[in-house]
């Protein structure tokens, strides 16, 4: 009956297993998507800026204050910012395709993202410690343990002594013709009796399993340990790279704000003919970037803290 309680609970564990499997898939492809929805937001901005730098162009080039050439090159820009813009929207819409294939979600059903990156990452900042004994994998390694122990006991009890107690009460027609129906030919009788069994030889095979089960035993052990080193490290690995990232994040956060600053100069500068149009775009590549490097950080910062919750248990 132990045996049997135990291999249930192994096959509990490995279902339990596997749904953090697939809940962490969802998780990763969730985040996923909403890091491309946030860029759409960004190659929109870029896109807008774009299309007024390419207006105010055409309105200098009818005054004759701006060259042929250079404003060919607010056209070109408006169209790459385009471009980019689309392209995000392409892979928002494969992200949200497979994040749907995960959640078992009809691909024609409309699905909204409603959170952002900055809200998700402010509701994943608490403190968790780790809880290593509710890890799948050490459960299942446990379970086994506990089953191996028992096929070793019931392996070594197969070569002891028993004493077994048998009885029986029944009733017994002795008459000459088979007729069940008779009267004065069913007599009652019954006996006890008390059974001695001693193993003589079995071809070694009691042996055989309990050494094998005590192998098994001792490798499940040592599995048990190994998996816990392996999430401990994993554990500490995986707050290591948040305290980086949530540093790259801060740094991020900065930049964003000096690049808003200088693109603002700059563009007043280039209104005014202090610099050139070359000068400008460098400043908006820059300011694009750094906005681009924050959502990343927080996106990095999100998929490491999810992998500390799976290393700790707590996801």
């Amino acid at each position: 009956m132990k045996i049997n309680e135990n291999e249930k609970s192994r096959q509990l564990v490995t279902l339990e297993q596997l749904a953090a499997e697939i809940k962490e898939q969802i998780t990763t492809a969730y985040y996923t998507a909403i890091l491309n929805k946030e860029k759409i937001k960004l190659s929109q901005d870029a896109l807008d800026r774009a299309k007024v730098s390419e207006e105010e162009a055409e309105v200098q080039y009818k005054n004759g204050t701006l060259l042929q050439n250079d404003l060919d090159r607010f056209r070109l820009d408006s169209k790459n910012a385009l471009l980019s813009h689309q392209r995000n929207i392409q892979e928002l819409d494969i992200s949200l395709a497979n994040l749907k294939y995960l959640m078992n979600i009809q691909s024609d059903e409309e699905f909204h993202l409603s959170d952002n990156l900055i809200d998700i990452e402010l509701q994943s900042q608490i403190n968790l410690s780790p809880d290593f004994d509710n890890i799948p994998e050490l459960k299942i390694e446990q379970t086994n343990t506990v089953l191996y122990e028992l096929n070793q006991k019931k392996a070594l009890a197969v070569n002891k002594p028993t004493i077994s107690a048998y009885g029986n009460y029944s009733v017994l027609q002795l008459n000459n013709q088979f007729n069940p129906f008779s009267t004065g030919t069913w007599f009652p009788y019954n006996y006890l009796g008390v059974k001695f069994s001693i193993p003589i030889y079995d071809g070694k095979l009691a042996q055989t399993d309990v050494r094998e089960n005590k192998i098994q035993r001792q490798i499940s052990t040592n599995r048990q340990q190994i998996l816990l080193s392996e999430y401990e490290y994993q554990s500490y690995s995986a707050m290591q790279k948040m305290t980086q990232v949530k540093i790259d994040k801060e740094q991020a956060e900065g930049n964003i704000a000096l690049a808003r600053q200088i693109y603002e100069t700059d563009k007043f500068r280039f209104e005014k003919g202090v610099i050139t149009y070359n000068d400008l775009k460098t400043t908006e590549n820059t300011l694009q970037q750094s906005e681009l490097n924050l959502y990343t950080a927080i996106y990095n910062y999100l998929l490491a803290d999810l992998q500390y919750r799976k290393a700790s248990a707590k996801f």
